[in-house]
């Protein structure tokens, strides 16, 4: 059974109807080799690894939520550290920011204990605002690192050594 052609427009006569690229020829575009050998990491645009450094910066506050901040910028380095050097940088300055973070939360929780209890609570109103101090300045060196690699720019955290590279 055959149809009637249809009826605003004549039959398809072999051209291509838009006026674009040449009807493909048969030849893949990269004439038979992979931009990447299988198994090699493709590297990030400027822009995905600016993202991405800018949320290594930001990730420990979701790791936080979970307990553990470190798994943020853990995960992103592990996750882009062969496909970017910018990115790798970033992620490795912010999970040793966040390693340092862990060992001097620590040391003030051990030196506040035994300080509380000698001096019959007074010492708290040393460790309060030593830690008020502590938390104020994680945020704000955060926002900045996640700023400066938005804008792709380097930057380090003072006071950080570099435990990851």
């Amino acid at each position: 059974m055959t149809q009637p052609p249809y009826q605003g427009q004549p039959p398809y006569q072999g051209q291509p109807p838009y006026q674009g690229q040449p009807p493909y020829q048969g030849q893949p575009p990269y004439q038979g080799q992979m931009p990447y050998p299988p198994g090699y990491p493709v590297p990030l645009n400027p822009s995905d690894e600016r993202t991405w450094g800018m949320l290594a910066h930001l990730s420990p506050w979701l790791g936080g939520v979970v307990g553990l901040p470190v798994l943020g910028p853990l995960v992103v380095f592990l996750m882009y550290k062969e496909r970017s050097p910018f990115v790798r940088r970033h992620a490795a300055g912010a999970l040793n920011f966040q390693i340092m973070l862990l060992i001097v939360t620590f040391a003030t929780l051990v030196l506040a204990v035994p300080l509380a209890i000698v001096t019959m609570g007074i010492g708290l109103l040393i460790i309060i605002p030593v830690g008020l101090v502590i938390v104020i300045g994680s945020v704000v060196l955060q926002i900045m690192g996640a700023v400066a690699a938005n804008r792709g720019q380097e930057f380090h955290y003072p006071l950080t050594p570099d435990m990851v590279r």
